[in-house]
């Protein structure tokens, strides 16, 4: 076997095997656009659920982390 014939099997994955729900939307996009970009619309909604997500824990450890700051410094002076 030669190492070209490797790079070709690897080619010949992805080109026909790994890609192919790819081009099942490309053609989806020519009859509706709205379903094609169906999933895009959904990972927006989950990363801007995770955004929100994640500033809420934030700032709930910001304000734990303020009043044990205060608390701490309060008690030496």
């Amino acid at each position: 076997m030669k190492l070209r014939d490797f790079f070709y099997g690897i080619q010949d994955f992805f080109v026909n095997f790994a890609f192919k729900p790819f081009d099942w939307l490309r053609d989806l996009q020519l009859d509706s656009w709205a379903l094609a970009n169906l999933f895009n619309f959904i990972f927006i909604i989950v990363i801007a659920s995770l955004f929100v997500y994640w500033l809420l824990q934030l700032n709930k450890f910001n304000e734990d982390e303020t009043d044990h700051y205060a608390a701490e410094h309060r008690d030496k002076y």
